[in-house]
C-alpha cells in the first residue's frame, strides 16, 4: 500500500474519530503559518509519493510503478 495514502487514511480517521467524540477545538493560525503547513504538506507528499508499505514481511521500499500491485488478503 502507498505510504502517502496510509498516511492519509490515517488522518482522516482520526479526524473522524474527533468529530463523533465530539471534540471542540479552535485552532488560530496566522496566514504565512498556514501557508507554511500547506506547503510542508504537499512538499512531504511529493517526496513520499514513490514510496510502499509491504506487510509480509513488514517493510518500506521504494517503488516508482507502485500503481501495478494489487493490495489483496492472503
Amino acid at each position: 500500500m502507498c505510504v502517502e495514502s496510509t498516511l492519509g487514511v490515517t488522518g482522516l480517521a482520526g479526524a473522524v474519530l474527533f468529530l463523533f467524540l465530539g471534540f471542540r477545538l479552535t485552532v488560530d493560525l496566522h496566514r504565512s503559518t498556514a501557508f507554511l503547513l500547506f506547503f510542508s504538506t504537499l512538499v512531504i507528499g511529493f517526496l513520499m509519493k514513490d514510496f510502499v508499505l509491504h506487510f509480509s514481511p513488514l517493510a518500506v521500499r521504494r517503488d516508482p510503478d507502485h500503481l501495478n500491485i494489487i493490495v489483496g488478503l492472503r
